[in-house]
């Protein structure tokens, strides 16, 4: 999941798009374009992705003090069928499935901030960059692999917010380079 990207981002970015179709990337991975459910805010679209019911349905529609959804989700049916799973991502997003991920396996979440000390802009970077060795490590995993692992990036919507994604505003285009 990466969070905040925008869907024209992904056509006009010839990089990216190179990436996306590389025989590495796209192997184990699912690109889908999706509408922003209202209010377009993080936490209210997780729950949406997860559980593929709508924040009026969720009743999630903001991104502050969630609770464990109770709705069925992709997690939790993965967790019936005894399917390994797991997550790298913000812990709000785990906050939202957390009984359905295996304790201490499926847990791979990282705040926003982890490593942003030497940063000279702010940045949720460093901890994307983790969550990317994360998922590697679980991409390799052998001896007991994941059948859904879900991961979840974060600098894209931090830069959104935090600097604007048009270099009308954000002078520096910290959003493209995240």
């Amino acid at each position: 999941v990466l969070d905040g990207l925008r869907y024209d981002y992904t056509i006009s970015n010839q990089q990216f798009k190179s990436f996306l179709s590389s025989a590495k990337v796209s192997v184990d991975s699912k690109f889908y374009k999706m509408s922003a459910q209202l209010p377009s805010m993080s936490v209210p679209n997780w729950v949406s992705i997860v559980t593929g019911s709508p924040p009026e349905a969720t009743g999630v529609l903001g991104n502050l003090l969630i609770p464990e959804t109770p709705y069925d989700s992709i997690f939790r049916q993965a967790m019936n069928y005894n399917l390994n799973r797991g997550l790298t991502a913000s812990p709000w997003f785990k906050d939202i499935i957390k009984s359905t991920l295996p304790y201490l396996r499926g847990d791979g979440t990282l705040a926003t901030d982890v490593g942003n000390g030497n940063q000279s802009r702010p940045s949720s970077q460093p901890a994307d960059h983790i969550r990317a060795q994360v998922l590697k490590l679980a991409l390799s995993e052998t001896d007991l692999p994941y059948t859904l692992f879900l991961a979840h990036f974060s600098d894209i919507d931090f830069q959104g917010h935090c600097c604007g994604v048009s270099t009308k505003y954000n002078i520096e285009d910290t959003y493209n380079q995240a």
